[in-house]
């Protein structure tokens, strides 16, 4: 590691990517990183953290899908709202949750009003970017500090005779993952079965290829899934306009309309603003995890009854 750093590289890290050789890359984990000091990949990283910390948020954003620590028209919060991950993103710019920032509209037109929307304007950008010229070195492949991507395979009871998987007796499950048979050779775990269930595979794979769904194909749509709780009308395919039979399970902040497939939103969770959630119907699947909003439903027939767009989806 600090081999590479005497070699000019800003940053040393590692990514979970086993199909390729370790290089230069800039999607990595920070989960281990070494640096050289002052190395402009940390600097601009920290830079964009503190921007997001100390700006100004709209008219409800708190509570919502952004970092606030200060809202505008509103008392002082007592803690900041950071959404997971989201400070963790900006060590790759380009994943700034607020790269489809497209402004906040008003009807406060006071002087000491529009002072603050223009502070709100200015301070609300997407993240300063790396400079062309950083150069960002990732372990990876079969020199990746994570040859298991989650790690249950270090939870399997171990033979240190035989280097390979011990035999199971009654009650292991309290203590092992049993669900591994690997065995050591030349370096290489070798197993038949794991979390996967049953086929062999070698770790590290040093020839693995893995393909993302992303973009339109991705199977979250909407990172947070509050736009499915919206009210719908089936019938105009299109924010219902209806209030009041809602009030308490539905979230108002949406206005979309379905446009050839397409879910174009004039506001969201972000505020005003058009976003398109493209191909919004056609994913092969669908990952419905609500990290920030979600409503019960004692059955499946409660969902398909109800007036949630999340009904269209069953």
């Amino acid at each position: 590691v600090f081999a590479k750093l005497d070699e000019g590289w800003d940053v040393v890290a590692y990514s979970d990517n086993d199909g390729i050789p370790s290089g230069a890359c800039r999607q990595y984990t920070s989960n281990f990183m070494a640096g050289r000091k002052g190395n402009v990949v940390s600097g601009t990283w920290w830079q964009n953290i503190k921007v997001k910390l100390t700006r100004l948020c709209g008219e409800g954003d708190y509570n919502s899908d952004k970092v606030c620590c200060h809202a505008a028209f509103m008392k002082e919060p007592k803690y900041c709202w950071v959404p997971w991950g989201f400070l963790e993103w900006l060590k790759v710019p380009e994943n700034d949750p607020d790269v489809h920032f497209v402004g906040f509209k008003s009807r406060r037109d006071s002087p000491e009003d529009l002072k603050q929307l223009e502070t709100v304007k200015r301070t609300n950008q997407p993240a300063k970017a790396l400079p062309e010229d950083a150069r960002i070195f990732c372990l990876q492949g079969n020199e990746s500090l994570a040859p298991h991507l989650n790690g249950e395979v270090w939870w399997q009871k171990w033979n240190f005779s035989t280097r390979a998987t011990g035999a199971s007796v009654w009650g292991d499950w309290n203590h092992f993952d049993i669900r591994f048979q690997c065995k050591d050779e030349n370096g290489d775990l070798v197993c038949k079965k794991g979390q996967w269930g049953e086929g062999q595979r070698v770790i590290p794979p040093e020839d693995a290829r893995i393909f993302c769904f992303q973009g339109n194909e991705s199977f979250a749509p909407h990172l947070n899934g509050e736009v499915w709780w919206q009210k719908w009308d089936f019938a105009t395919r299109a924010t219902s306009t209806v209030e009041g039979d809602g009030d308490g399970y539905i979230n108002y902040r949406f206005q979309c309309k379905d446009e050839n497939g397409g879910l174009v939103c004039e506001k969201g969770q972000w505020g005003e603003g058009q976003r398109v959630i493209p191909n919004v119907w056609g994913r092969i699947a669908y990952h419905l995890f609500f990290q920030t909003t979600k409503f019960h439903a004692d059955t499946t027939e409660d969902v398909l009854n109800s007036d949630w767009l999340l009904a269209e989806l069953y």
